[in-house]
């Protein structure tokens, strides 16, 4: 026996229970069977969190006494299942080794090593990140702390970073900006405030920042706005430190008015759009920050926020303490105004809405329409196995109870459903050869025929064996075959040639 079930230590398990991730979940999982077998084992938290401590199998065995018939002893077991961090299998022959290498060796192929898109928990990389975070987060729970006021652009400053050279905290485009630049979140201390995370106790220096805002829409709740760190494992202390106090928080730590955000109140797992905005006060200001999310301000209403429900008329996403001005337009769909870059005017509904909300009407000379205009209709077919949709004028459509759709009216035809054409059905022109064959001048339905050398056949030419003669043959009033039988509307007259 050269391999080993994989054990885990109490401390380790007590923090992989704590986390919504599904490595944590698989370890967790694995160390409870012990049909599968690890060349690594007995593995433990170590001083670096970016690393695992182990002892190799065969080190294992040796230590233990174990051989094949080891576990056929419960005592055994328990043994090794309810192992002390003090115990000699979790403090002699020990090893250390990152916890992706870790992963990688023992489980290769199962897990992607990272995954873009923000939050997520399937990958290594978030794993090391929400373990790490979880073991600091008491430690630098006591080192973070929440300024407003002067302080804010104090802190803003690259001086007062412990690391200029790794993270967001330090590609920052406001960390050497002058002062008068965040006029806008000094001037208003009961709106805007800053969580930041000092480096360690002097509090020389901080590792990350983060806006905090006091909302007025939602009212009573706080926002806590994008998360600048050195370290990116920190990106989840802030949002746990959000969490524990019940603040709204983005799903990724970007820019954008847009982005989705999560609030812990409602569900923590579902991404949301969440209208927010602060009152500020009526200040003039001569500089302006980038602004992440906040960006939409509405000078004359003194209302800051991340969307056009106040009527903004100044976007605050310069670098050079400007801002750029808002041609706004107000929408009755949305309830709300848009940016006029934004937006797109709709004949058909006489209405503003936003790009890519629109609906595109055919064969109206490119008129768009609103998505609630009840005078249109959605076309929807298979057509050599794809599906079309388009949207026509209700008033230029039948409906096809055959297709259970609506049909443009130039582009419907009738089809023979059976072959005595008792039933017939609408369907859509270019669906020929497709939903329906033409023969002989009629549209038939395409299951009514079977194909074969390029001809078709009905189920009844088929089986009297008759493929020689050429399609639609049994509609004729009269046919001679090459044996000279005479046939009219498919029934042998007489095997005498007859001239029709």
């Amino acid at each position: 026996m050269k391999d080993f079930p994989l054990f885990i230590s109490p401390r380790l398990k007590s923090k992989l229970a704590l986390m919504n991730h599904r490595i944590a979940k698989d370890l967790l999982s694995i160390s409870n069977e012990l049909d599968e077998k690890f060349n690594q084992t007995f593995i433990d938290i170590d001083d670096d969190f970016n690393y695992v401590s182990f002892i190799q199998s065969n080190k294992a065995i040796q230590l233990l006494n174990a051989d094949e018939n080891s576990f056929d002893s419960y005592s055994f077991r328990d043994h090794c299942y309810y192992a002390k961090e003090n115990d000699e299998i979790y403090t002699k022959y020990r090893s250390r080794v990152k916890w992706g290498r870790f992963l990688n060796t023992n489980f290769p192929d199962k897990y992607k090593n990272s995954i873009s898109g923000g939050q997520n928990e399937e990958d290594i990389e978030s794993f090391i990140n929400k373990f790490k975070a979880l073991c600091d987060r008491e430690a630098k729970f006591g080192l973070m702390d929440i300024v407003s006021g002067a302080k804010i652009g104090y802190w803003y400053n690259a001086r007062r970073y412990f690391n200029n050279d790794y993270g967001t905290l330090s590609n920052s485009c406001m960390k050497n900006v002058s002062v008068a630049y965040f006029n806008i979140y000094i001037k208003n201390p009961d709106k805007c405030k800053m969580l930041i995370m000092y480096s360690d106790d002097t509090k020389r220096f901080i590792k990350a920042r983060a806006l905090v805002w006091m909302l007025d829409e939602p009212v009573n709740r706080v926002f806590m706005d994008r998360v600048y760190t050195n370290d990116y494992s920190d990106e989840q202390i802030f949002i746990d430190y959000a969490k524990a106090n019940n603040w709204i928080y983005k799903v990724s730590q970007s820019m954008g008015y847009d982005i989705k955000l999560i609030d812990p109140s409602e569900n923590e797992l579902e991404s949301v759009n969440i209208d927010m905005f602060v009152n500020i006060n009526k200040i003039r200001f001569y500089k302006y920050p980038y602004c992440d999310t906040f960006s939409l301000l509405n000078k004359s209403k003194a209302k800051l926020g991340n969307n056009y429900k106040h009527t903004p008329n100044m976007i605050l996403t310069y670098t050079g303490g400007d801002y750029g001005t808002l041609d706004v337009v107000y929408s009755n769909f949305h309830g709300s105004s848009i940016n006029r870059e934004d937006a797109i005017w709709c004949e058909l509904g006489q209405d503003w809405v936003r790009q890519g909300t629109e609906i595109r009407v055919f064969n109206t000379e490119r008129q768009f329409a609103t998505p609630d205009y009840k005078g249109i209709v959605e076309m929807t077919f298979e057509y050599n196995g794809k599906i079309v949709k388009k949207h026509f004028l209700k008033n230029k459509c039948v409906w096809s109870k055959y297709l259970n759709t609506w049909i443009f009216n130039e582009s419907v035809v009738s089809v023979n459903l059976d072959l005595k054409k008792e039933k017939t059905g609408l369907d859509h022109s270019r669906r020929v050869g497709y939903g329906f064959f033409e023969v002989d001048g009629e549209n038939w339905a395409t299951n009514l025929f079977y194909q074969k050398e390029n001809r078709l056949f009905t189920q009844e030419e088929l089986d009297s064996n008759d493929v020689s003669k050429p399609r639609g043959w049994h509609r004729r009033r009269s046919y001679v075959d090459d044996m000279g039988n005479v046939y009219r509307f498919g029934d042998l007259l007489n095997k005498t040639v007859e001239n029709d």
